[in-house]
């Protein structure tokens, strides 16, 4: 196994973690979600978290980027301890990780062109003009030209995550961060979102960590796949040597076989005449939904009346309005090949 295996392992970066999580430790009432977590991620490398529902993956991310505080441990992006920073101090932080949340959520007043502009009037000083041709790099990189106009309603699923991804990427970060990217995509529309964060990580230099249950999305996108169960690491290797586990834990993940525990809470459930709930508190947090934007898109106003979240990650913490953006693609019918694709 270890000369099968010796690619996936070279793949590994051995670099200094850019993000430290240290003894976390995280409770949602009488639910431990986290419980002292210690994990790093390395540049330029593209992590898979995985692990059954309510083992933390979410909240893993969510504690990055300070939109979620440990209970207890520490946690550092480069020296600088997130969990520590107030809000205001977290704006900086923000403006390097994007965060693409499972749903997408744009913002459905505004047009396409709009949402993805929407950090760009914010956080930059660029003018109407050079803002403009930004957003139609961005889109066109997703495989979205000629899309500014569109409404986020009316758009499919796999094109409302992308039109999201080309905002989440609009500052340039350093880290990315991707909850469920694939969810309720069919493989088609899957496999381009997973081709999208091969490209942005290989390109764009980016850090990725992804969280996913599919691993047929994440054999074909991590370096690195960690497993997290009980609120741990249960499992930490190159993709190769994950595959090959003497694990039973980790087994049992790839071939989805329920956990014991599980299936007991089940059966327990069934027998109390009640469907039980499995799922972690802090997989569903509930985010406020945004405030409108701007009207001056060339001057931003520094009235704190009429400012918009600052963070680019809180831009994205709106639960979306309309149909369910993850819905299937079947009547996807863009074409465009993201153009990132064929850049050098």
């Amino acid at each position: 196994m270890d000369n099968d295996c010796a690619e996936s392992q070279a793949a590994m970066s051995e670099a200094e973690p850019i993000i430290r999580m240290r003894g976390v430790h995280k409770r949602f009432g009488p639910l431990t979600v986290l419980n002292g977590l210690d994990l790093d991620f390395r540049p330029h490398e593209t992590t898979v978290l995985l692990g059954p529902s309510g083992t933390g993956k979410s909240v893993t991310l969510k504690h990055i980027v300070g939109l979620l505080q440990p209970d207890a441990g520490e946690v550092y992006f480069h020296d600088q301890r997130v969990d520590q920073l107030k809000e205001r101090e977290l704006v900086p932080l923000r403006k390097r990780i994007g965060f693409l949340f499972q749903m997408g959520a744009m913002f459905d007043s505004m047009t396409v062109g709009e949402n993805v502009e929407f950090p760009l009037v914010e956080h930059t000083n660029l003018n109407r003009r050079q803002r403009a041709d930004k957003v139609d790099r961005l889109l066109k990189m997703v495989g979205l030209g000629k899309t500014q106009d569109k409404m986020p309603n009316d758009m499919s699923g796999g094109q409302r995550k992308r039109a999201a991804l080309a905002r989440a990427i609009a500052l340039e970060p350093e880290v990315m961060l991707y909850d469920e990217p694939t969810t309720g995509l069919d493989p088609i529309r899957s496999d381009v979102i997973n081709e999208l964060i091969l490209a942005l990580t290989k390109q764009l230099g980016m850090t990725s960590i992804v969280v996913t249950h599919d691993m047929n999305s994440a054999n074909k996108i991590a370096d690195r796949m960690v497993l997290l169960y009980d609120g741990q690491v249960a499992a930490d290797s190159d993709p190769c040597t994950f595959r090959n586990s003497k694990s039973e834990l980790v087994q049992r993940f790839i071939r989805g076989q329920a956990d014991q525990q599980d299936i007991e809470l089940i059966r327990m459930g069934f027998e109390e005449g009640q469907a039980p709930n499995i799922e972690s508190a802090g997989e569903a947090i509930n985010t406020p939904a945004p405030r409108r934007r701007k009207t001056d898109r060339d001057e931003p106003s520094a009235s704190p009346q009429t400012q918009a979240p600052p963070p680019p990650v809180a831009d994205l913490q709106a639960e979306p309005t309309g149909p369910d953006p993850t819905e299937l693609d079947s009547e996807d019918t863009d074409d465009d090949t993201p153009s990132v694709f064929h850049e050098d």
